[in-house]
């Protein structure tokens, strides 16, 4: 059996038994660990106990230390003396011990004070009876006024200061065993005396709460039962002075029993309305499904124009892309032109330089010839002042001439047809610089020609672009048509299967009784039907 089976009741019962064991339990621990602390402190007691006997050692071992530096001042004896001093070792090394366990322990502030004082002290007095013994081995006269005077002063020191360590911890330990005891004898009363007060003080409680829930439970289970039998017309007395959670549960009862009838008297009210309405929507969504599947035909046969219109501007797109490329080579060519038409031009400019330096190299020519010319008349005159003597001086300025007047003849004629090639040259330089000039025009207008293909073609690019995302709206457009259409279908199916879980709640909900609130159950409906 697990808890859920047993009664409130019960459970009250067992729950209230566990808290009391838990605080039995609680109380047995803590005094279980009273107990532990006291005996705690016993041990910090007996922790005192071995400080004062490390204290005690110590102090021994100062007083051996003493007495045997007393004696050896009397001694004559060398053997005796070494004897003596390996007392001294011995005491010492006791005292070290006993102090480096003493120094280890746990202490108060007051305690390393002394242990500072302590060794304050040590460190004073060990090498005064060092230098007392070096005094009297020496055999001072002034070792014994040392020893009564200074050492015996200092020894007394320190060993006063290991007593009042000694009383200290003694009163401490004192003091620490009888303040534990008092807190042990009144924790352990104190701890009692709540244990027994919480058992007596819960077991009452619990019995009360037993007795007022009991009553108040059983009511709320018979409510529950008779609701269960669908009867909504049973209600529990509940008297007003009754403020405890039993009561509100029972009056929470009861207001749940009028609103259960006030809905349920509501659902069978909406169930026979939800059966109309649902053969309304039914219909309804048949005409819906029927536009839907003519709208969804619409939207494939303009999805499919859609298409043949975007495979028309594509190609248009690709047709003014590639006049966009000829017409750029036709203006790469035509620059290419006029790049060589302003080569011809200067090459004519060129031309006609040199044909008027050879003008002037002929009319050079032309002035050597007539300045023969008139040498060999001056020859021709001397000659004929000569006589015979100059007869053939004379036919040879008469040679002279002829060729100086046959190059002049031909200077004249290279100067026309040079001034004849110069006129010509400088027409076809004009008629090539008009059509460099006209080839600039021609490369300007191609460079326009290709802009506006470019621009044309880009256009069509973006109308193609525009024309394929209008394309894939539609199909999308008829996607979801015809997800609408497949959704209102199964919107007819739900809308008939409503009216069949209207049909089905109808039912059910007529198995409770009501009590029947006419003006209630006829304002519902009102409102259902609104």
């Amino acid at each position: 059996m697990t808890i859920s089976h047993l009664s409130i009741i019960a459970r009250l019962r067992l729950g209230f038994g566990i808290v009391f064991a838990s605080l039995a339990l609680v109380a047995g621990v803590g005094l279980y660990e009273l107990n532990r602390a006291n005996k705690a402190l016993d041990r910090l007691a007996e922790l005192n106990l071995v400080k004062i006997e490390l204290l005690a050692d110590m102090s021994d071992a100062v007083h051996t230390v003493s007495r045997v530096v007393r004696s050896m001042a009397l001694l004559q004896d060398r053997e005796a003396a070494e004897r003596e001093r390996l007392k001294i070792d011995k005491a010492r090394a006791s005292y070290d011990e006993a102090a480096s366990a003493l120094a280890a322990m746990p202490l108060d502030a007051a305690g390393q004070d002394f242990v500072r004082r302590i060794e304050e002290s040590r460190t004073l007095v060990r090498p005064l009876n060092d230098r007392f013994l070096a005094l009297s081995a020496a055999g001072d006269p002034q070792a014994v006024a040392y020893l009564l005077g200074t050492v015996g002063p200092a020894t007394t020191q320190w060993q006063d200061l290991l007593h009042d360590f000694m009383d200290l911890q003694r009163r401490k330990g004192a003091e620490d065993a009888a303040a534990a005891h008092a807190a042990y004898r009144k924790a352990w009363m104190l701890m009692g005396g709540i244990a027994l007060l919480a058992l007596t003080g819960g077991t009452l409680i619990a019995l009360q709460i037993s007795r007022s829930i009991g009553s108040s439970v059983s009511a709320a289970v018979q409510l529950a039962r008779t609701v269960e039998a669908g009867d909504l017309r049973t209600e529990v007395d509940v008297h007003g002075r009754d403020r405890s959670e039993t009561g509100s549960l029972l009056r929470a009862l009861n207001g749940m029993s009028g609103a259960l009838n006030g809905v349920v008297g509501q659902v069978r009210e909406g169930a026979r309305t939800l059966a109309v309405y649902s053969q309304e929507i039914a219909q309804g969504n048949l005409d819906l499904s029927g536009r839907t599947e003519e709208q969804a035909s619409a939207l494939e046969e303009t999805a499919s124009s859609m298409e043949e219109l975007s495979a028309t501007v594509k190609q248009n797109a690709d047709n003014a892309q590639a006049a966009s490329t000829m017409a750029s080579n036709a203006a790469l060519i035509a620059e290419e032109g006029g790049k060589t038409v302003r080569q011809v031009v200067a090459k004519m400019d060129h031309i006609a330089n040199s044909s008027s330096r050879i003008v002037e190299i002929t009319s050079v020519i032309d002035g050597i010839a007539f300045q023969t010319n008139i040498l060999a008349l001056n020859a021709a005159v001397e000659a004929a002042r000569a006589g015979e003597q100059g007869r053939g001086f004379a036919v040879v300025a008469g040679e002279v001439r002829t060729l100086a007047q046959r190059s002049s003849t031909a200077a004249q004629e290279i100067k026309a047809l040079i001034d004849e090639s110069v006129q010509e040259i400088r027409s076809g330089s004009t008629l090539a610089r008009e059509a460099g000039a006209t080839m600039n025009e021609i490369v300007h207008g191609i460079a326009q020609v290709s802009r506006l293909i470019t621009d044309i073609a880009a256009a069509s690019k973006e109308q193609a672009v525009g024309i394929e995302q209008t394309y894939g709206a539609v199909s999308e457009l008829d996607q979801i048509t015809q997800r609408n259409a497949a959704l209102v279908e199964e919107l007819a199916a739900t809308a008939g299967a409503l009216e069949s879980e209207a049909a089905a709640l109808e039912k059910v909900v007529a198995r409770f009784q009501l009590a029947v609130r006419p003006a209630a159950l006829a304002a519902n409906t009102r409102l259902l039907a609104a």
